[in-house]
């Protein structure tokens, strides 16, 4: 959880784990972190067109996410954040999904409010939490079912 708020390095994480573990083989040079993480990690790009759909809408779309700092430069680095008109990060800000101030942060940065916004999580948990905070959440499951809640809101896509 300190790498997902920014809070030391994956050196230092790496460093505190060999000692509790008494590993004496050395590690990787590069990033064990980022090596799982591009194995497992797939692009989601039918819900990209989504997010572009929304923006072709004129609808404000923004990432909220609790991440490491090796994650995050991957996902810079392959284009995805640059798809969303806002990036808040757990690793940049401190702040994670459960904390109502990364959702003012994110208000603030999209002016807008609670009530005209909207979360899709696939954590029910922090979908539970935008809705204590006023913010309609939408539990992810698929993107067939992602657009079916959507026109259930309204929106036209």
């Amino acid at each position: 959880q300190l790498l997902e708020k920014g809070k030391g390095s994956e050196k230092d994480f790496w460093g505190i784990f060999v000692k509790k573990a008494n590993v004496t083989k050395p590690l990787p040079k590069k990033s064990l972190l980022l090596r799982s993480f591009v194995k497992y990690y797939g692009r989601h790009d039918d819900v990209l067109r989504i997010v572009s759909q929304l923006k072709r809408l004129k609808i404000k779309v923004a990432v909220l996410s609790n991440t490491i700092l090796p994650h995050a430069e991957y996902q810079y680095k392959i284009g995805i954040y640059q798809q969303f008109d806002v990036v808040v990060l757990s690793s940049e800000t401190g702040l994670d999904k459960s904390a109502l101030e990364a959702y003012d942060l994110v208000f603030a940065k999209l002016k807008t409010k609670p009530a005209e916004t909207f979360l899709v999580d696939d954590d029910a948990n922090y979908v539970q939490s935008a809705n204590r905070f006023g913010i309609h959440g939408i539990l992810y499951r698929n993107p067939k079912q992602l657009l079916h809640e959507l026109r259930d809101l309204g929106i036209k896509i």
